[in-house]
């Protein structure tokens, strides 16, 4: 129709929002495994920029942001994961390869327009599966303060 969507301003405003406030989780995930590593920097820097470029990605430079982003993102995920594992954190490690797993199909997908009336569902999971791993790892380091 034309019309301006009069949600659109909420809607900016939660995208900018959402990954601001994931900024401090990357920040204190290397709680989880020992701060004095160099794995401990690349999960802050790389989760936190990547958090930082997914503010822009309602620009016009989406596509650029999500490149960006998703790079950051997935190197910080990936070394999130990999000292995960070496600490013996088999629930979280599991809940972080089926995301990955998830984000990794949707962007795939998107790059190669194979399947995209499946994308929708696949990009759904994909938030509920990072957004389940993200509670679970909220609380595994709410869980290691507590103790320390």
């Amino acid at each position: 129709s034309g019309a301006i969507n009069p949600g659109r301003p909420f809607a900016i405003l939660a995208t900018v929002v959402l990954p601001l406030s994931l900024i401090p989780l990357w920040l204190q995930v290397p709680l989880l495994f020992g701060t004095g590593s160099i794995s401990c920097w690349i999960v802050r820097i790389a989760g936190s920029t990547s958090m930082a470029f997914s503010t822009l990605v309602f620009t016009q430079l989406h596509d650029v942001i999500i490149h960006f982003a998703s790079t950051f993102g997935f190197i910080a995920f990936v070394a999130t994961t990999l000292r995960l594992a070496q600490i013996g954190r088999t629930l979280l490690v599991s809940i972080a390869l089926f995301s990955i797993g998830l984000g990794v199909t949707n962007y795939i997908m998107w790059q190669t327009t194979s399947l995209l009336w499946a994308m929708p569902m696949v990009q759904k999971a994909a938030y509920v599966a990072f957004f389940i791993w993200i509670i679970a790892t909220s609380h595994a380091i709410h869980r290691t303060i507590d103790i320390a």
